[in-house]
């Protein structure tokens, strides 16, 4: 006995319940689609808090310097929660269709990079801010 898909109900699946390939694909398109919406936001947060560590690191004035620097680490924590979600749905892409997820894992990778090379940044920069703030 022929089954149907669960997700169109149109193209017959060789069990009940399951999902046609072409259902899988265009599911793991449109996580794709958001695992790149959501990288796109991570990395507005982390060039966000790149430019606040540099002006930080301009600035003369200590109290403007620690400002800046606590701005970037919110932009900082914010895009590390965005990479997360992008991770968690990458996750669920891979057990659905794992061509798709091996290029969003790439996109993944180099995400998770900058986000080590942000928080050294932010790191460097409060520790040189606070070095300036106890002379």
């Amino acid at each position: 006995m022929a089954h149907i898909c669960s997700s169109c109900y149109l193209r017959e699946v060789p069990e009940a319940g399951s999902v046609c390939p072409y259902c899988r694909r265009m599911r793991a398109e449109r996580l794709g689609r958001e695992v790149r919406e959501l990288l796109r936001r991570a990395a507005v947060q982390f060039q966000v808090a790149s430019d606040a560590v540099h002006i930080a690191m301009q600035e003369e004035d200590v109290r403007i310097s620690l400002q800046e620097i606590m701005r970037a680490d919110a932009a900082y924590m914010e895009a590390w929660e965005v990479v997360q979600a992008a991770q968690e749905v990458v996750f669920r892409m891979a057990a659905i269709y794992t061509e798709t997820a091996v290029a969003a894992r790439a996109e993944l990778i180099h995400a998770l990079e900058r986000a080590g090379e942000v928080a050294n940044l932010v790191g460097n920069a409060l520790t040189a801010v606070a070095s300036r703030l106890a002379a």
